[in-house]
């Protein structure tokens, strides 16, 4: 996730793919936000989620015992919120709390869409360019 928001944010166009099961009516619908975090702050940042009104929950490995190590020795929360939260606050949130590296909330306007379907389709939308 920290990567892909330092690419997203050095770029002027914004392109999303994604396979067709991504496809949701509100984030957080089917799977759990995203949380990197230092590994110092693991205690404070669940108490910081908890209040905001998230249930976070460490991801643990699957291969290998203990929480799952990201690229830069970070690890990841999953949080469920609330069906009623704001994405956009929530962003902005997430990112005071001391200790968050990164999120799974993206709320940067996307310029292009990419949607792989089961079939083989690929269905692309794109946003006009503003003049």
């Amino acid at each position: 996730m920290l990567i892909e928001k330092i690419v997203a944010h050095a770029s002027r166009d914004y392109a999303i793919i994604v396979d067709s099961s991504k496809i949701v009516g509100r984030l957080g619908e089917k799977a759990p936000v995203p949380v990197e975090l230092v590994p110092e702050a693991l205690a404070t940042v669940s108490r910081a989620v908890e209040a905001l009104g998230g249930a976070p929950e460490l991801r643990m490995a699957k291969m290998k015992d203990g929480p799952v190590i990201t690229d830069h020795g970070n690890f990841v929360l999953d949080v469920r919120f609330p069906a009623a939260f704001d994405p956009s606050l929530m962003e902005r949130e997430l990112m005071l709390i001391p200790g968050v590296m990164a999120h799974g909330i993206f709320t940067r306007p996307v310029t292009d869409l990419l949607v792989g379907w089961p079939d083989g389709r690929v269905e692309h939308t794109r946003k006009p360019k503003a003049d």
